[in-house]
């Protein structure tokens, strides 16, 4: 009879235990009637090709077939006034998502009408719906306990909303001056609750759920004292901390984003006003980033006058970056894959300072013409080794076209080089590529890059552009690409605009404002497969630094290594060190090896000569222009001197 009792007494104990803790039925319901979910459409278009059909079956049955993304929660707190998150609504970024609308649990959806509030500080938006008013919402309140048992509402993972409870554990400063306390609590909260009520268990609202911990299950909510009673009156107020930085340098830029908007106003209008004005704050924090670094960038920076000074053989594409000792030097990938495209095409890719490069000579059977204005060729040719993918389910699968560029532009860096700016869409994702790319003989080089689509329509272009101005580069390819290439004007940059070159049989003619030449075939035979280089540095020229025409090489064929190179070949100042020094009285000096007689060396037969137009110039000149002779094995010394002849005799120079 006593065991009796106690078990009585303990199931008494424990119903009224549980009952203390859990909400009521009507608390539950007036909950979920007052939650809703923030969607967006997805998209109806899709510029993808797939390997595969996409195995969509895969996807839960109520996610793939609904016609929205869902994205995160809002709730009624009167009769047609919401809370969210403002992170959910993205209104300071540009996206391929244009609309957001809310849906109940009844599946009825409303399109957002007027923002009445909202921070990116203190991430709440408050606004209205069009064509709703919420016959019920849920009561607020300020007086929250530690320790105090708490549910986090929302629409948890995008499958509908959902309570989870759990302990209201700290209150925690908000990081940059503590002007309020975040809430944390232990209540599970996923991808899809920002924006939920944290509600207690009066069913009452403490807070708006802003973030999920990384490393642990203590979450964020912004209490409702923080956004209940508007200090700055009926405003949108947007502000963020930015660290701007280019990939080239180790220097940055700090600044703040900080922008007040009346309101209420149309949620397009307002997104349109804010973007517009983050862009033109992240335009003015690159500006002052140049400006105020100008010491750390080249030409000025330390290191630059060994770049002016030396010259490199960039076909595949360099950049001019900033090392760890703030020094600059040219730079390319360690690591560079070859992909084959067939009919004499591939591509070369490779990545530095988190900048994707690559080199692609387009196949034979393609228009070079149509392979700059198509841009479906140059996307189709790079997904063939550089394999992008689309998460479906468990499974990846991989696209194998983008079809042609949503955007081109065209942009011309300040050394005059006309770059070609595409940008394709994945709509399913908000994310864009964007390739920026400069055209050469049988191909382009390009920078490349994945990013959601404001990076890429706003920042990744921005930075782009400044970063155009520091690629060093050579143009390469075969006398019968370099034909094509130079027939193609608007493509050109414009130290190529008055250049001429032309192969007829035997002979071939080149001319450029530095220097003129016109060859036979008395140095080696010459065929449409015989190639040209022509190397392009920066260097002092009238007191300035130029980009301009270095030097060039013409090969007897592509597949050989015979070949010679005239270079130009500047006085190094007096502060290079003596190794600069050292090779510049050795060239003016005639000193081996540029006293003119052959030598054998790895293979090859070698010959270095000063051009007879500066063998008179002395120490103080400026410049001048060696020759380079090189052919296969081993060659008489008599056929050598023959062939440095008619190479001197070949060139005429302008400077």
């Amino acid at each position: 009879m006593q065991l009796k009792k106690i078990i009585l007494m303990l199931s008494i104990l424990g119903l009224f235990l549980n009952a203390d803790n859990l909400l009521t039925t009507a608390q539950i319901k007036l909950v979920k009637e007052c939650v809703y979910e923030v969607i967006v459409p997805k998209a109806t278009n899709d510029s993808l090709t797939y390997e595969k059909p996409l195995p969509m079956d895969l996807i839960p049955f109520a996610i793939r077939n609904d016609d929205y993304h869902s994205i995160g929660s809002a709730f009624a707190i009167a009769e047609n006034k919401l809370v969210s998150a403002a992170h959910v609504f993205n209104i300071e970024a540009s996206s391929q998502f244009k609309d957001l609308y809310i849906r109940d649990r009844q599946q009825n959806i409303y399109k957002i009408n007027k923002i009445l509030r909202y921070s990116s500080r203190r991430d709440f938006i408050v606004f209205s719906l069009q064509e709703r008013n919420n016959q019920k919402f849920l009561p607020l309140t300020t007086n929250t306990a530690l320790d105090e048992q708490v549910w986090a509402v929302g629409n948890a993972l995008g499958e509908g909303i959902v309570l989870r409870d759990g302990l209201l554990t700290s209150r925690t400063y908000e990081e940059i001056n503590g002007v309020w306390k975040w809430l944390r609590f232990s209540a599970a909260a996923s991808p899809g609750n920002s924006g939920g009520p944290l509600i207690n268990r009066e069913g009452k609202v403490v807070g708006v759920i802003t973030m999920k911990s990384p490393n642990e299950n203590l979450n964020y909510a912004l209490p409702v004292s923080a956004w209940q009673t508007p200090r700055d009156g009926q405003t949108a107020f947007a502000f963020r901390r930015y660290i701007y930085k280019l990939n080239n340098t180790r220097q940055s830029e700090r600044g703040i984003f900080s922008n007040v908007v009346e309101l209420p106003m149309d949620y397009h209008k307002l997104r349109t006003v804010m973007t517009k004005a983050a862009h033109k704050r992240t335009g003015e924090l690159l500006t002052n980033l140049l400006q105020n670094n100008k010491k750390h960038f080249f030409p000025l920076c330390r290191g630059s006058e060994e770049i002016l000074h030396d010259s490199y053989n960039a076909v595949f594409p360099h950049i001019i970056a900033e090392g760890d000792d703030s020094k600059v030097y040219v730079f390319s990938p360690s690591e560079q894959k070859t992909v084959e495209l067939g009919e004499n095409g591939y591509f070369k890719y490779g990545s530095i300072f988190d900048i994707f490069f690559l080199y692609m000579r387009k196949p034979d059977n393609v228009k070079l013409s149509d392979f700059y204005q198509d841009s479906s060729h140059f996307m189709d040719f790079l997904l063939k080794g550089v394999y992008l993918r689309r998460y479906v389910g468990n499974m990846k699968i991989r696209i194998t076209s983008m079809g042609k560029a949503k955007k081109k532009l065209f942009y011309t860096d300040n050394y005059g080089r006309k770059w070609i700016v595409r940008i394709w869409n994945m709509e399913y994702n908000d994310r864009k590529i964007i390739s920026f790319s400069l055209p050469v003989p049988g191909g382009l080089i390009s920078m490349f890059d994945i990013a959601m689509t404001d990076a890429a329509d706003h920042a990744l272009l921005q930075d782009y552009k400044v970063l155009a101005d520091f690629i060093y580069l050579s143009y390469y390819g075969t006398f019968k690409q370099w034909r094509e290439f130079l027939e193609l004007e608007q493509y050109l940059p414009e130290l190529m605009h008055n250049l001429t070159f032309a192969f007829r049989g035997t002979t071939v003619s080149f001319k450029s404002s530095a220097f003129s030449m016109e060859l036979g075939d008395d140095v080696f035979e010459l065929t449409a497969r015989s190639d040209m280089k022509l190397y392009t540095d920066f260097f002092r020229k009238q007191g300035k630094v130029v980009w301009d025409l270095a030097g060039i090489l013409i090969g007897e064929d592509k597949n050989n290594e015979n070949y010679f190179i005239v270079s130009r070949t500047a006085r190094p100042l007096a502060e290079l060190d003596d190794e600069y020094q050292s090779s510049w009285r050795k060239i003016i000096s005639g000193r081996h090896p540029y006293e003119g007689k052959s030598f054998f060396e790895d293979g090859k037969t070698r010959l270095s000569t000063v051009h007879p137009s500066y063998e008179d110039a002395g120490l103080k000149t400026p410049f001048v222009y060696t020759v380079k002779l090189i052919r296969e094995g081993q060659v008489r010394g008599r056929e050598m001197r023959k062939m440095k002849d008619a190479v001197n005799e070949a060139f005429t120079f302008s400077e």
